[in-house]
């Protein structure tokens, strides 16, 4: 009830529930108002007509503020405004974590130090295309959290230098390595020693990798996985690159075979040169597509490839059936540094040109 009283100095005024309204002739126009919450702050005045408001109602803030705050959108089991996360990483449902490159390289402490979760099953780094200069230089070098599978499911190529240089050197809980796109490392020791001693890898595929031409670009990017039992490159045809293959499975002691069938070019300093020493159980690596011209003007490129395979099994290179003149022209000929007991140079295959 709005009351018309007068003060002492004989001016009227009006009150309501004990409280002065104004001091005038006419009583004020107050409304109520309801104030619905948005991501930008407001400013709340009076329309025309109205002198004031009484009371201000403000919403509860809840998730239909913003149409990004979904289950969906919001790692699991975490709560925001109401809404449980489900979200368990791109790389379906064996991934625990599945990130994009952005998530891991913009995820540091004060410090500029990388910081990722403590138990990391599996990573799939999505929608990335190319990997970049430096992009994920020893990035989670001897982190023991990173496990399970490692997937590029997007890669096409490495064209940056130490692109991908000791990403994953000694994480030996990961088991196996998924490229299925890559096509060409380019970038100067874009792979070398990638997976340098991941001790728990029993499987890589990469079915589609048909170039290395950057120096160094595959160097020791298995080195000292012992698990690995066999290898294939089914789409390489050219390792033009400076020791673009140099001890890319280097201390590899279950790896029992490689193939390369449709290799043909090997035309860089060094290219293939210990592809496998140290690979003690080694028993065959197949070389079908190999040319005459497959070397170019260098032949060092077989130079130590079998350096201290041992001497318990017999490894076989097979070659084209009309290459045994230019194998015998190249440097380490005929044991490239394994025991000349132990090897055999097979020209088993269909001849080539």
């Amino acid at each position: 009830m709005v009351k018309i009283q007068v003060n002492s100095q004989g001016k009227a005024y009006y009150t309501t529930g004990g409280k002065v309204l104004a001091v005038s002739s006419t009583e004020p126009v107050i409304n109520s108002l309801n104030v619905t919450p948005t991501t930008s702050a407001q400013t709340i005045t009076a329309p025309s007509g109205v002198d004031g408001y009484s009371p201000v109602n403000v919403s509860a803030v809840t998730s239909s503020i913003d149409a990004n705050i979904q289950a969906g959108n919001i790692k699991k089991d975490v709560a925001i405004l109401g809404v449980t996360g489900i979200y368990e990483g791109s790389g379906g449902s064996s991934t625990k974590y599945g990130v994009s490159i952005d998530n891991i390289l913009g995820d540091v402490d004060a410090s500029g130090v990388l910081q990722v979760p403590s138990d990391i099953n599996g990573i799939t780094f999505t929608g990335v295309e190319d990997v970049a200069q430096n992009a994920l230089y020893y990035k989670f070098y001897y982190n023991d959290s990173v496990k399970g599978t490692i997937s590029f499911p997007d890669l096409t190529t490495v064209s940056g230098k130490y692109g991908c240089y000791y990403t994953f050197y000694q994480c030996t809980g990961i088991t196996s390595v998924s490229l299925p796109e890559l096509t060409t490392v380019s970038g100067d020791y874009g792979f070398n020693s990638m997976f340098y001693q991941c001790t728990g890898i029993t499987s890589v595929s990469l079915p589609k990798l048909t170039t290395v031409s950057g120096k160094s670009g595959c160097e020791s990017m298995f080195g000292r996985c012992t698990a690995l039992t066999s290898v294939s490159l089914p789409e390489l045809t050219t390792v033009s690159g400076n020791s673009g293959c140099s001890s890319m499975f280097t201390r590899c002691t279950a790896l029992t075979s490689v193939s390369l069938p449709k290799l043909t070019t090997i035309s860089g300093s060094s290219g293939c040169n210990s592809m496998v020493n140290y690979c003690t159980a080694l028993t065959d690596v197949y070389f079908n597509a190999l040319t005459t011209t497959s070397f170019g003007t260098y032949t060092n490129q077989f130079v130590n490839m079998l350096q201290q395979t041992g001497s318990s099994v017999t490894h076989t290179l097979h070659f084209p059936s009309n290459l045994e003149s230019t194998i015998q022209g190249l440097d380490g000929y005929p044991n490239f540094g394994g025991s000349s007991s132990r090897v055999v140079l097979a020209y088993d295959l269909p001849a080539t040109s």
